[in-house]
């Protein structure tokens, strides 16, 4: 197995950190664009004991056959398997592991997949344990439920490129997406770590309708594409496999309390056409790698950017099977917190207030439902827009119906506005392919400081 061009530079980047700059490290890389395969190839250069953490079992997996394809032999750290001090990289669960890392060889490096759940107690533990191992977390969302950043463990960020750049390049699906005119009403909803708390979520959403019959949608919008659908709580999902079970659908819902072996079925029938849907709250929100899902319906509002961005990365992987692939946003979670192409001033420090998007700077096709940049004419149907009068601001839309809506010059520029850092605006630049990318955002730096009245560079 062979990286990217794009990945050789991330690892040349994290190899080249870990030896002038820092010993904790984060890289962060799009859902999709490869961060196993970075991690198992800079797993394979070390010449001392690296373990490969993760929390679930499909992380597990996942990671287990990334390493196997770069030919990197390995053990397991799990409960119920004996560890096998051979193998100088060892695939471990951070459960298992924290209650033997004081019995296990020291090792050189570890490697936090998923990084961002590294601020919880148990990764904590283990880390401080190993104060002279290096520590590399890989993520596609570098913050906390809540927002906050990853600064106590990480003391370097390095940021490859974007999914918009991605998608352009041909690595990542492009994504279409469909969403009701108004946001779903979470107003009377409690946070609870982060996010809408589960149980009264659970209360709203588990219901017949939900922004329109989101059976009835799939099958108009996407009938038969092999889909992922997010849910507030386990039960929820169960209800939703068994309403789309009743449709003539081959779906099936998937929980934690499930045996390993029935859960990788059920996640592996999905890429054999076993099953065309599956439906779970958290457990397929991340490391779930099947290519061919084409679709992903959103019916959990949440106030998590993060929580989102994992949710719409699971099926923009590339496959010969699919062209695009279509977001069914039933909860307005794209209007709150943007697209899967948004570029985001990630930081150590924590993530700027998610910004909502302007649903005055949308317009929504009478015809098609497409919802686009403000425009005479449609650009997907051709409907030429009837002048109206000052009077009437407001276009009528029918309720429950999801409409197509794409990402508007608002909010890039909004994306600008929120680019503080050097590291920030270079990334800006790249992703829209500035020829010089280093040159304009020193120029664009400098005459903030000098706007501000701080010392120009």
């Amino acid at each position: 197995m062979e990286l990217r061009p794009y990945q050789k530079e991330a690892v040349f980047d994290v190899i080249s950190s870990f030896e002038n700059v820092a010993r904790k490290i984060l890289l962060v890389l799009p859902t999709g664009a490869g961060k196993s395969a970075c991690a198992s190839y800079i797993a394979r250069q070390q010449s001392g004991y690296v373990w490969v953490i993760a929390h679930r079992q499909e992380l597990l997996w996942q990671m287990s056959e990334t390493l196997d394809k770069f030919g990197v032999k390995h053990g397991m750290v799990k409960a119920g398997q004996p560890f096998d001090p051979r193998h100088r990289v060892q695939v471990a669960s951070i459960q298992t592991l924290a209650r033997r890392y004081d019995k296990l060889p020291t090792p050189q490096m570890l490697i936090c997949d998923e990084a961002h759940t590294t601020l919880s107690p148990t990764y904590k533990k283990v880390i401080e344990y190993y104060p002279e191992a290096s520590v590399l977390g890989v993520t596609a969302t570098p913050c906390r439920l809540n927002g906050a950043g990853l600064g106590e463990i990480y003391n370097h960020m390095i940021v490859g490129p974007t999914n918009k750049w991605l998608t352009e390049q041909g690595f990542l699906s492009p994504a279409v997406y469909y969403a009701p005119p108004q946001i779903a009403d979470t107003s009377q909803l409690s946070m609870q770590a982060g996010d809408f708390a589960k149980a009264e979520t659970e209360a709203v959403m588990d219901k017949p309708m939900v922004t329109g019959d989101a059976v009835e949608h799939y099958q108009r919008i996407c009938d038969g594409v092999p889909m992922l659908v997010f849910c507030t709580s386990v039960a929820h999902a169960k209800h939703v496999a068994e309403q789309y079970t009743d449709a003539g659908y081959r779906a099936a819902s998937v929980d934690g309390a499930m045996r390993d072996e029935d859960r990788r079925d059920r996640i592996q029938g999905l890429g054999t056409g076993k099953y065309q849907i599956i439906t779970s709250c958290d457990l397929i929100g991340e490391g779930l790698d099947v290519p061919v899902v084409g679709a992903v319906q959103l019916l959990r509002p949440t106030a998590s950017l993060r929580l989102h961005l994992q949710q719409l990365g699971r099926a923009l992987r590339v496959h010969e099977s699919k062209t695009h692939t279509t977001i069914l946003d039933h909860v307005g979670n794209v209007r709150k917190h943007g697209f899967a192409s948004t570029i985001h001033p990630w930081s150590l420090t924590g993530t700027v207030k998610p910004r909502k998007a302007k649903e005055a700077s949308l317009r929504t096709c009478e015809s098609c439902f497409l919802a686009h940049d403000p425009a005479p004419v449609c650009p997907m149907c051709g409907f030429v827009y009837p002048v109206k009068s000052k009077s009437l601001t407001r276009t009528e839309v029918i309720d429950g119906q999801l409409v197509k809506i794409e990402e508007t010059a608002d909010e890039r520029k909004e994306a600008l506005r929120d680019a503080r850092s050097m590291q920030e605006l270079v990334a800006f630049a790249k992703a829209r392919g500035y020829k010089n990318a280093g040159f304009w955002a020193r120029k664009v730096y400098s005459g903030r400081n000098y706007l501000t009245g701080m010392p120009k560079l």
